[in-house]
């Protein structure tokens, strides 16, 4: 088999310390090891962000089927988008060494082996708090066609967020199954058993082709039951082909025979989760987890994982708000300006006098008329126009005077008088006093 992922040469696991992959990824230390690749921390060189690389060994360089089991892997994996389910960033094949790799997200924690390992049964409630979350992201891969079959603590990373909670993560994809295939990459041989038997459903340890999400139903129920247990369903045994004897001929040990504090409710969805008959069972991830949330116990803790979910997430880049349309400081002083320019112009309209003759005195009192000669006025003087120019109008913060209003000058309307007389009087024409 060729291809461009497929590398034509079998080189050495690169293992040192500052060894570049893919020409970006600098390996920082040796993280764990596997059935077919090892896990270093590395970080990208271009982006400075820590990641783990999983890197193929190279005696399965020229398998043809482990290889598409490691790339199946990846692609899988990178199908679903969930909070639960770790996230592949990247697939390449080295250029100097030949070797086909995955870069997943760094995570800090443990496996859930270890924690199984070290305190053994853990409480209900804590039981249901580490997997109702993974229950929920294995249905987010149900839902895009993918079976994970391969559920077992070691397959479940305790990742500690940035709030100090603990996040269960699915991970290792490694021998998924995809419903629906798009190409015929997928096939499994027939016979073939693939898994972990203690975790095993019937119908995969029998090596069925027709494996569906039922047998994930399964798989996370035993590991629901050994957290709660702190053992497994079926008595253990050293030999893998006596355990899976057990699981196809024997049925599991009732959950409330090896955990009698289990509330009842419960007791009753991982029984049935547990049936040899995959018909009997919960048929997908959905069922299971509003089953186990109806629960009184699953809902509490469902209501606190929704309280503290939030917490969990990386903090939000602060929101760019894009600024309002350019008003500058010169465009809002143009507008102030404008209006008080307005407000100047009501102010002089209203105090400049009419430029028109006088108002006629009292009635009453005779008014000397004008002489027949002509009386020519002085000029008079009419203030400019006030032109508003946007441009040219800054008003300086915070109080702006209007402009100064130059009043026209007094215009002389007064016309000569008529002479007095010797008494100092001044009489019209027709003889009739003038009072001034």
């Amino acid at each position: 088999m060729s291809g461009p992922w497929l590398p034509d040469i079998a080189a050495a696991t690169p293992t040192d310390t500052g060894s570049i992959l893919g020409e970006k990824y600098r390996v920082s230390r040796l993280l764990g090891e596997g059935g077919m690749g090892a896990v270093y921390e590395a970080e990208n060189t271009w982006t400075r962000r820590r990641v783990a690389v999983k890197v193929m060994r190279p005696e399965y360089a020229r398998d043809p089927e482990a290889t598409q089991r490691f790339l199946r892997e990846a692609q899988s994996a990178a199908q679903v988008d969930h909070p639960n389910v770790v996230s592949v960033l990247d697939l390449g094949r080295d250029a100097t060494s030949g070797s086909l790799f995955i870069v997943q997200e760094f995570l800090v924690g443990r496996e859930l082996r270890a924690m199984i390992d070290e305190r053994g049964a853990v409480p209900t409630e804590e039981a249901l708090a580490l997997i109702l979350p993974v229950v929920d992201g294995l249905a987010a891969a149900h839902a895009l066609g993918v079976v994970h079959r391969d559920l077992k603590p070691e397959n479940i990373f305790l990742a500690s967020s940035r709030a100090g909670r603990v996040i269960p993560k699915l991970i290792d994809f490694g021998i998924a199954k995809a419903l629906r295939p798009r190409t015929n990459e997928f096939r499994t041989m027939v016979g073939q058993t693939m898994g972990t038997p203690g975790y095993m459903s019937p119908e995969q340890a029998r090596g069925d082709l027709d494996v569906d999400a039922r047998s994930d139903v399964w798989s996370i129920a035993v590991v629901l039951y050994e957290l709660l247990s702190g053992r497994l369903p079926f008595d253990a045994d050293p030999s893998p082909q006596v355990v899976l004897a057990r699981v196809l001929t024997q049925a599991p040990l009732p959950i409330e025979q090896a955990a009698p504090s289990v509330p009842a409710d419960l007791r009753v969805v991982l029984n049935r989760a547990l049936q040899p008959r995959r018909e009997d069972r919960h048929p997908d991830m959905q069922t299971l987890h509003a089953a186990l949330t109806a629960t009184q116990l699953g809902g509490r803790v469902r209501d606190t994982l929704r309280r503290t979910s939030s917490a969990d997430e990386p903090a939000a880049a602060p929101e760019v708000v894009p600024p309002e349309a350019p008003r500058s400081a010169r465009g809002s002083r143009w507008i102030i300006g404008a209006a008080l320019c307005v407000l100047a112009l009501l102010g002089f309209a209203t105090w400049l006098p009419p430029l028109r003759s006088p108002q006629p005195p009292p009635l009453g009192v005779a008014v000397a008329p004008p002489r027949p000669r002509p009386v020519t006025p002085p000029p008079v003087v009419v203030p400019p126009p006030v032109v508003v120019a946007p441009a040219a109008i800054v008003v300086p913060p915070p109080v702006v005077a209007p402009p100064p209003v130059v009043a026209p000058p007094p215009v002389d309307r007064r016309v000569s008088r008529p002479p007095r007389g010797r008494d100092g009087s001044v009489r019209g024409a027709n003889g009739a006093a003038i009072i001034e």
